[in-house]
């Protein structure tokens, strides 16, 4: 740290030092601000949204004058609207991540005070050249109203009024564009000029910011836990405390990945998204289209000034207004509808763009053929306008929503993409609408758009009905991980199955603001350090690195730990082998990386630390597992070597890793044949495989691909094998624990998420497993991590087990966790030494009864010791989770404590208060009632109840006044 001072120790209760909201009723918090804070910041930024679309239009009409100016075509001064918009398209890759790094205000501000200095450079311009240039980085700067105000939104409205919010934040974002015309008409034909139509939006632009900077207050609640925290730094001193946003660091590449690479990648391969943001572009880009088309219509054919063509617009503004209307009351009643409180799937959104699209298709084509000559009244193309306007938002809005529910994880990136592609296409119409309008003719040009219109009407239909099977048959998700999946297939597999997405459910559930990111924590041990930062030298063959000794007792205690659970080595031929090898004279051969695999693993169940030759080793078999071509079928010696990588990565590397590699291993063995009982295209001339080494081969890759890909909800390999992998295996040798390991298999199989279960198989499954008879820490813990899994499917589906059952669940988690000390004890780092524990604390938590919360210590323990054992990053990351879930459900139930206290308060002052209480209370006679004991049997909250007890209470016998409980004679 400098001056000869050690970088300190970490500190030994990191949570207590993170500033947290004083429980979900803070009132710093921005859901809980008064109703006039949240519309007076809400009104403020979307006033700035309305700025920036009117500033996009409202040069329009002053492209004549400009161009004129500056001696230009028209359709060069149209650049200024063209570039103008385009700006959109880029300005969001910017204001995005900067409303998630540093909160939504800075951002807001900046962009829009940046638009108005752009915006005054465009009115000051002295050639065409700094006019559309400056024009372009003013839409940059403006960019920032339409990507972060959505999310000032979200900050400040709950899901049963942002919908409204959102609504009217659509109606700026198109009421702007044509509102503009017309006082942009009557600005460039006054004496004003056509500067002005760049001046008029740059005192508004400045305005706006100047009111966002002293007004507006920030709304993102990460970034106001970092300035609570430092103001409480402040009055303590105490420098340790901080908010978790505050440990955030920029990462260029992330934000190039999330903003702007994954959301190309995602435009190309998913066709909901491709389709439904070609459609919005197409309607977006009318909006646009219209500011040439509308001023051709209504001054050349109708001679109208400018600004009196400009009014025109006023039509389309109506049908917008009545279309927000209509969209706010058909989500009231979609919300009303919903059954059993159960969120409405995304399609429920697309009925306006049902009838949206048809009336968007009809106001084109009348418009088109009632607009062309002056004999027909401009009325009726003004009253076609209002079927267009209403058409426009009943398209755009909906849409626009049903895109962010049905790719809820990854929605940041979604409208990213929407966006991208939707001002790239609105940026092009102005360029030939009116050419178009003026060379084929107002009737023409407009059939031409009305038939695109038309062939687009049944997208909404087709999605509508559809769409729920196109996303994998699921209704919205949780938010994944920053290295979040392309296809909602992976969505619903990783709700199903994994840890990750339970985790973070389970955190927004207690603390929205606070919950842990999706994350696999305490996949396994994770990276070790070295102690020592010796250059590490590679490429030396394995007799330099391990002497023969040292090789035949990491051998011995691979075969001593480990090959009793992954029982597919010959130990007799691999004996042999080795010590061939270490003969004067051997030479490097593939078997070399089976001897790395082996030695590595016997390291890592040695040493707690990891030591260079250990890291040798690892890289040495990568390094000649990486050399085969593929040219011909893979020798056994590759595919061994590989089933070794595989295991030595489950225990310590990260998860994608982990995947590709066991992918990879699957797929050599389909390559060589091993999955098929007969021989062919297998060398086995170099090690000798009997048929239940080679289902113990199968059963151990098909285990480790399976159960990886279910935790990260990717798709395993599938085999169409004739080969029983998962078969009992006859008579086992003595200490051979092979068996328990794949007797699992059949389960885990039928747990892959494509297959439909209901309630009851998955419980009969869960008997099934907990009726298996495991004897070894490593099979124990195989074991109940298919309970845990099935528990997390159950939760899912909101079905709660049985007492006896949740009592024998219980009892299982009590050996995985001393199976866990086991292995601490015993250096013995599997994948679920850690994944268990951490899991069971959550599974704990969620079943919130007595009994499990009792357990809880235990758990949290066996993870502490597991991380003090194993002292990674991961390791320290996956315990300060799991404090962090019991704190926030404490912080939960404290909070509900206060509320059933204050509550019970007031009745009891109620209570003293009134005089009608009964005085004279008949006690109830006892009575007989088995039915309600067996009732009660079957609730695990009412377990331990007094039943007796509670028929006999005098409140009960006050209610139950008045009614006869004479028996008759």
């Amino acid at each position: 740290m400098g001056a000869g001072k050690r970088i300190p120790p970490p500190l030994s209760d990191s949570i207590r030092y993170v500033v947290e909201f004083d429980g979900l009723e803070d009132p710093v918090r921005p859901l809980n601000w008064t109703l006039g804070t949240k519309l007076y910041n809400a009104t403020i930024a979307c006033l700035g949204t309305l700025v920036v679309s009117f500033t996009s239009a409202v040069f329009a009409p002053g492209t004549l004058g400009a161009s004129k100016t500056f001696d230009v075509g028209r359709e060069v001064g149209t650049l200024g609207t063209t570039l103008y918009v385009l700006g959109f398209a880029f300005g969001p890759l910017i204001w995005a991540p900067a409303s998630e790094l540093i909160g939504r205000r800075w951002p807001l501000t900046l962009g829009m005070l940046g638009d108005a200095v752009f915006t005054i450079a465009s009115a000051t311009s002295k050639d065409i050249q700094t006019l559309i240039i400056c024009r372009f980085f003013a839409g940059v700067f403006g960019a920032s109203q339409l990507s972060v105000v959505p999310g000032v939104l979200a900050d400040l409205y709950d899901d049963t009024r942002r919908g409204i919010a959102i609504s009217l934040y659509a109606l700026t974002v198109f009421v702007g564009p044509f509102s503009a015309p017309f006082i942009g008409g009557f600005i460039a034909t006054s004496s004003l000029g056509w500067r002005w139509t760049l001046y008029i939006p740059a005192i508004m632009g400045f305005a706006s910011g100047m009111l966002l900077l002293f007004s507006l207050k920030e709304t993102y609640a990460p970034v106001l836990l970092v300035s609570k925290a430092a103001k409480i730094r402040r009055e303590t001193g105490n420098w340790a405390i901080h908010a978790k946003h505050g440990e955030l660091e920029v990462d260029f590449h992330e934000i190039v990945t999330k903003y702007f690479t994954r959301p190309l990648r995602m435009l190309v391969t998913e066709p909901i998204l491709l389709l439904i943001t070609m459609y919005m572009s197409f309607i977006y880009g009318i909006v646009y289209g219209l500011l040439g088309a509308y001023p051709y219509v209504f001054e050349t054919i109708y001679g109208m000034s400018p600004g009196i063509a400009g009014l025109s617009f006023i039509g389309l503004i109506l049908g917008q207004v009545l279309a927000c209307g209509f969209i706010v009351a058909h989500a009231i009643y979609v919300r009303r509808s919903a059954v059993d409180g159960k969120a409405p799937a995304p399609e429920w959104r697309l009925f306006p763009p049902t009838i949206g699209a048809p009336v968007f298709t009809i106001g084109i084509f009348w418009f088109g053929w009632t607009g062309f000559t002056s004999s027909i009244h401009w009325m009726s193309p003004i009253a076609a306008s209002v079927f267009i306007g209403f058409g426009i938002l009943c398209i755009f809005l909906p849409c626009f929503n049903y895109l962010i529910d049905a790719y809820l994880p990854l929605a940041a990136s979604a409208v990213a993409a929407n966006i991208i592609l939707r001002s790239a296409v609105a940026a092009a119409f102005p360029l030939f609408s009116k050419q178009m309008f003026a060379n084929l003719g107002v009737q023409w040009a407009a059939t031409l758009l009305g038939c695109l219109a038309a062939v687009m009407i049944p997208i909404p239909f087709a999605f509508r009905r559809f769409g729920g099977r196109l996303r994998g048959g699921t209704a919205t998700t949780p938010e994944v991980s920053r290295s979040a999946l392309n296809t909602h297939t992976a969505v619903r597999s990783l709700t199903a199955n994994s840890g990750a997405a339970f985790v973070r459910r389970m955190g927004l559930k207690l603390d929205p603001a606070n919950a842990p990111r999706l994350n696999l924590f305490g996949w396994n041990i994770g990276a070790r350090e070295l102690s020592s930062g010796v250059p590490i030298a590679s490429g030396l063959p394995i007799e330099a690195i391990v002497s023969y000794d040292d090789m035949r007792k990491l051998a011995d205690v691979y075969m001593r730990k480990v090959h009793t659970c992954y029982g597919f080595i010959d130990e007799v031929d691999l004996s042999q082998r080795l010590d061939a090898r270490w003969e004067p004279g051997s030479a490097t051969s593939m078997f070399d990386s089976v001897l790395a695999g082996i030695a590595a693993i016997g390291l890592l169940f040695s040493e707690r630390t990891v030591k260079v030759t250990e890291i040798l080793l690892v890289e040495l078999a990568k390094s000649m597992l990486e050399s085969y071509d593929g040219s011909a079928a893979p020798p056994l010696d590759i595919i061994t070597g590989s089933l070794l990588r595989v295991i030595y990565m489950r225990m310590t590397a990260p998860p994608y890793a982990t995947w590709l590699a066991s992918s990879k291993l699957i797929h050599l063995i389909e390559a060589a044949g091993l999955h098929r009982e007969g021989s062919d295209g297998v060398d086995t001339s170099s090690l000798k495989l009997d048929p239940t080494l080679r289902r113990r081969l199968l059963g151990v890759a098909q285990h480790q691909n399976m159960w990886t890909s279910y935790d990260l909800g990717l798709s395993p390999v599938r085999l169409k094998t004739d080969i029983s992998s998962h078969a009992h295996l006859g008579n086992m040798p003595s200490g051979d624990f092979t068996d328990e390991l794949l007797g699992l298999l059949p389960a885990s199989v039928n747990l892959d998420p494509e297959q439909n279960h209901d309630d009851h198989d998955l419980q009969m499954t869960l008997i099934q497993i907990l009726d298996r008879e495991h004897t070894q820490p490593p099979s124990i813990m195989a074991q109940t991590n298919v309970v845990l899994c099935i528990l997390r499917r159950l939760h899912l589906l909101n079905i709660n087990t049985s007492p006896n059952l949740t009592a024998r669940i219980l009892q299982q988690f009590k050996r995985a966790l001393e199976s866990a000390r086991t292995m601490v004890e015993d250096c013995s780092p599997w994948q679920h030494m850690p994944n268990v524990p951490f899991n069971i604390i959550t599974i704990l938590l969620e079943l919130d009864t007595y009994a499990a919360l009792d357990q809880l210590p235990d758990a949290m323990e066996t993870l502490k010791t597991v991380a003090s054992a194993y002292n990674t990053p991961t390791m320290r990351e996956a315990y300060a989770t799991a404090r962090l879930l019991v704190y926030l459900y404490q912080q939960r139930r404290f909070h509900d404590a206060q509320v059933l206290g204050n509550l019970l308060s007031r009745l009891e002052s109620d209570s003293g208060r009134t005089s009608t209480e009964p005085q004279d209370i008949r006690r109830a006679p006892d009575l007989e009632v088995p039915f309600l004991e067996e009732l009660i049997s079957d609730i695990p909250t009412l377990q331990g109840f007094d039943f007796e007890q509670f028929l006999n209470n005098a409140d009960m016998a006050g209610i139950a006044q008045g009614m006869d409980f004479s028996t008759e004679s």
